[in-house]
């Protein structure tokens, strides 16, 4: 299963912070696009339903580098670049 896949890679890459994904916290990104901001990439609130996960102050895509777990819902690095003046 790919969300067994991505729990193991996360265990094993501590030391490049990437371990603070978790596949029910992405695919509620993604079930949940329309409560992001556009700019800061911040959700403005909102609960996932099909898993009741509250998104409040989530960052969309969980940018690396993401040190710790996904329960602590740490921001990493939200914008490592802004294209809006293109």
């Amino acid at each position: 299963m790919p969300e067994d896949i991505l729990r193991e890679i996360n265990k094993s890459v501590w030391t490049i912070g990437y371990t603070g994904q978790s596949p029910e916290r992405l695919k509620a990104h993604m079930r949940n696009m329309n409560v992001f901001d556009v700019k800061t990439l911040r959700a403005r609130g909102g609960i996932d339903k099909e898993t009741g996960y509250k998104l409040d102050g989530d960052y969309f895509r969980l940018p690396w580098p993401y040190y710790g777990t996904p329960e602590i819902k740490a921001p990493g690095t939200h914008v490592l670049y802004n294209n809006a003046h293109m």
